[in-house]
């Protein structure tokens, strides 16, 4: 059985990341209250700051590889943020079959 600190670190990030995106915009992500300071973040800074578990650290670097084919060092924390609400959230990024890659091909209408 996993510790239940891990399952909690679990949903914090998926929570974390779903009440930010909340924050964005959608037709105009660099207006969103957070865009300088998000924008000058990278995923890596934002899963240092808000992981608690090497566990849910190793996980959210999964997360961004999957979805966005780059490492969460090389992608600010507003852009994945937006790409994420894009998508519907993290839990639908979760519940679809193929992930990002089915979210992305509905950014090309958005």
């Amino acid at each position: 059985m996993w510790n239940p600190i891990v399952y909690m670190d679990f949903n914090n990030l998926f929570r974390t990341m779903d009440e930010m995106g909340k924050e964005i915009p959608r037709e105009a992500p660099w207006r969103a209250p957070h865009a300088l300071e998000w924008d000058n973040m990278t995923m890596q800074q934002l899963f240092d700051k808000i992981c608690w578990t090497s566990a849910v650290r190793h996980f959210a670097t999964l997360f961004v590889n999957v979805n966005v084919t780059s490492e969460p060092h090389e992608v600010s924390a507003l852009w994945f943020l937006w790409y994420v609400k894009q998508c519907g959230g993290t839990m639908r990024i979760f519940s679809t079959t193929n992930g990002g890659q089915v979210c992305i091909q509905g950014l090309a209408f958005v």
